[in-house]
This record gives C-alpha cells, sequence and structure tokens, in this order.
C-alpha cells in the first residue's frame, strides 16, 4: 500500500504514513467501487517502474511447473440465470426490509411489539438493505461483464474485485489462476493477476513492482479447444 500524499510504502493497518505523517484514508469493506480504484492507481503507479514492460510471461522462467490454469465454472447462459435470480431475490430481500421500516414509522401495525423488539427488527432491516445493496451490485456487475463476454464469443475479463479474471471461449466460463511462483523472488512467493485498463499483469503477492504481462492470447490458448469435462482442471486435475 502507498501513501498518496508521498508515495512512500505504509502498512495496511497504519494510521498515518510513517515518512510524511499524512493521514491514512480507510476504505471500508463495501466500498467495492473505491477499492477497485484504489487498486488500480496503486498498479498504475508500479508499472512504471516495473519490468512489466520489458519482461512477459510467454518469455519469464518461472519457478514451479505450470503457468495460467483455467478451472470450467459451467455454461454461460446458465450462470447469467442463476445471476439473475440472485439479483432478483437480493432486490426483494431489501424491498422487504424497506417495507418493514416504513411499516414501523408510519403506521400502527408493530404498535405493539416491544422497544426492544422494534429496534431489532430495525437493525437488521437496516444492515440487511446494505449487504443486499453491495451483493446486488457486485452481482450486476457480474452479470453485465458476462453477458459482454458472451456476446464478444470468446475473451478474458477481470469480472468482480478481489476474485480471479474469468475466460469465456464457445459458452463456457472458465476462473483464470497462475501455478506458478515469483520468478523474481528468493523464497516461493505466489502471484495473482490484476487488469490494468485492456492488460494483463501477473502481480507478486509479496512485493507488487514484480509484475509480468500476460497476453489475452496465452490465456485462451488454455481453453481452446474445449475438450475437457466440467469436474476437471484444464490442466488436467480433478477439482
Amino acid at each position: 500500500m502507498k501513501c498518496k500524499n508521498c508515495g512512500a510504502e505504509i502498512d495496511k493497518k497504519a494510521k498515518v504514513c510513517p515518512s510524511c505523517n499524512a493521514k491514512v484514508e480507510k476504505v471500508g469493506y463495501f466500498n467495492f467501487i473505491k477499492r477497485r480504484e484504489q487498486r488500480y492507481e496503486e498498479t498504475q503507479q508500479l508499472l512504471a517502474k516495473s519490468y512489466v514492460s520489458d519482461e512477459q510471461l510467454s518469455s519469464a522462467e518461472v519457478k514451479s511447473h505450470g503457468g495460467i490454469k483455467a478451472v470450467y465454472v459451467g455454461e454461460c447462459k446458465k450462470l447469467m440465470r442463476i445471476a439473475a435470480l440472485k439479483i432478483a431475490l437480493f432486490a426483494f430481500i431489501m424491498a422487504g426490509s424497506i417495507a418493514v421500516i416504513i411499516i414501523r414509522q408510519y403506521t400502527s401495525l408493530m404498535s405493539s411489539v416491544s422497544d426492544t423488539w422494534t429496534t431489532v427488527i430495525l437493525l437488521i432491516a437496516f444492515i440487511a438493505i446494505f449487504g443486499m445493496l453491495a451483493l446486488l451490485y457486485d452481482t450486476a456487475y457480474y452479470l453485465v461483464r458476462c453477458i459482454r463476454l458472451n456476446k464478444q464469443g470468446e475473451g478474458v475479463a477481470k469480472i468482480n474485485f478481489g476474485k480471479p479474471p474469468v475466460a469465456i471461449s464457445a459458452g463456457k466460463l472458465y476462473n483464470i489462476a497462475l501455478d506458478f511462483n515469483c520468478p523474481k523472488c528468493a523464497n516461493p512467493t505466489s502471484m495473482h493477476i490484476e487488469q490494468v485498463d485492456d492488460m494483463f499483469v501477473a502481480v507478486c503477492d509479496y512485493d507488487r513492482t514484480h509484475m509480468l504481462k500476460i497476453e489475452v492470447e496465452e490465456i485462451l490458448e488454455n481453453i481452446r479447444p474445449t475438450q475437457y469435462s466440467s469436474d476437471e482442471n484444464i490442466d488436467g486435475s480433478a477439482e
């Protein structure tokens, strides 16, 4: 994590920057948009001084056997239907929670309920509203991106914050992960995938300046053609 004021590395738990004493802005867990923007800005800053432009995954020496790992998730149309049903369920729960608050505030239907239970009910209703709103946004974003990728026929995209990117080919969806260690770290260290604009980057989990560029074609080659059953990984190992 970097300080926005001076650019110094700071611990995620720190309240102030140890270099310039600037206050560290904390982003709430459910603030998916802000967290995504913060991660995106941080990755862009690191890209300028990393070796990502000079070294790509296809030419890098990785410290373990493997490479890109694609795990079959399911048929796109079926997954999109499930996502749509989830959105309807979240919206229904949120509407019900709002209705409970309205009934309590503007009618006498809950007048026989004790103050303690009224407080508990209203608290649960408010938590449900904000929780369902976050889930609604996350699932709707997932659904829209899946629809766009499916219309293209095939492609790769980072759909949900904090989750691996997905690839779609021939109407099938796969989760994409990395199956090798960082080639720059002395000790075995895993890497994850991030997306910056249209570019995918393998980022070290220990040192974010260790990056490798991943070509989209490298990912698609792992799922094209789709000759694997739904209970196997693309690398042949069972889930």
